[in-house]
């Protein structure tokens, strides 16, 4: 294959269609001179230079050949259509994301502002916040803490009086004597264990009581005696309402032939 030996000469072409020129290189006097004087470039040299010139030719005419002889095309608009869909779906791929991403940067923004605002708005009202100046993180914790510990003792002290209530409604139904029972430690610590919220606490109520007096008969009540006289009380009041009340019996009965 013979190749051009004139510096400048398109020895073949880029894909994007620029030539490439042969690099100028020494002559033979030159190469001589080298030898002598030291200038210029050594034979060895100039044949290397050659060959890479050579293969960058061969290199260059392939590609055109692959491309059919057309240089590589430089803009998008140039390529084939299925490579033109391809960085068109990559590109609007990427403007999603980044659309998407800045959606959820400011979503996560506004949500910060309305908790911070939430916060503030309960801090105010519980008089953690006097103005627009942030609480002190620890000294609100130590009042949320106190407030805690009223709300937990107000609560236990509302649960003991209702299991309190409760416990004298069923001592009451099962005769025994109120006073008394409640004054048993014993009775007071089992009554503490039920739980007034829990469905089966008027039942185990009934059980705790019932169990307290068979094993305390003393916890009782007293029977009432019936009232005495030495009075005789066969007129009084109670016989004249049982003799009205059959008067008026027998009249109904007549009346209506019963």
């Amino acid at each position: 294959m013979d190749m051009p030996t004139t510096p400048g000469a398109i020895i073949g072409y880029r894909k994007n269609g620029r030539p490439i020129h042969l690099i100028a290189g020494g002559s033979e006097a030159a190469a001589e001179q080298g030898t002598d004087g030291g200038q210029g470039q050594a034979p060895d040299t100039q044949q290397e230079d050659a060959q890479a010139q050579q293969l960058l030719a061969d290199a260059a005419k392939e590609n055109k050949e692959k491309d059919g002889g057309k240089p590589a095309p430089e803009r998008v608009e140039d390529l084939p259509d299925w490579a033109q869909r391809v960085i068109r779906d990559a590109r609007k791929g990427e403007g999603d994301k980044r659309a998407a991403l800045r959606e959820a940067e400011s979503k996560i923004s506004d949500t910060e502002s309305r908790y911070q605002q939430t916060l503030d708005g309960i801090a105010k009202a519980l008089g953690y916040k006097q103005d627009d100046s942030p609480p002190d993180p620890e000294e609100m914790a130590k009042q949320l803490s106190t407030k805690d510990e009223q709300l937990t003792k107000a609560q236990e002290a509302e649960r003991s009086a209702r299991r309190q209530s409760v416990a004298e409604r069923a001592m009451h139904k099962h005769g025994a004597d109120v006073e008394q029972m409640s004054d048993s430690k014993k009775f007071a610590r089992e009554l503490e264990k039920l739980d007034p919220d829990g469905e089966t606490f008027t039942n185990d109520l009934d059980e705790l009581v019932k169990t307290t007096l068979n094993d305390n008969p003393k916890y009782k009540a007293a029977s009432q005696a019936p009232a005495t006289s030495s009075g005789d009380f066969s007129s009084g009041p109670g016989e004249q309402r049982n003799s009205h009340s059959k008067g008026l019996y027998a009249a109904f009965k007549n009346a209506y032939g019963g």
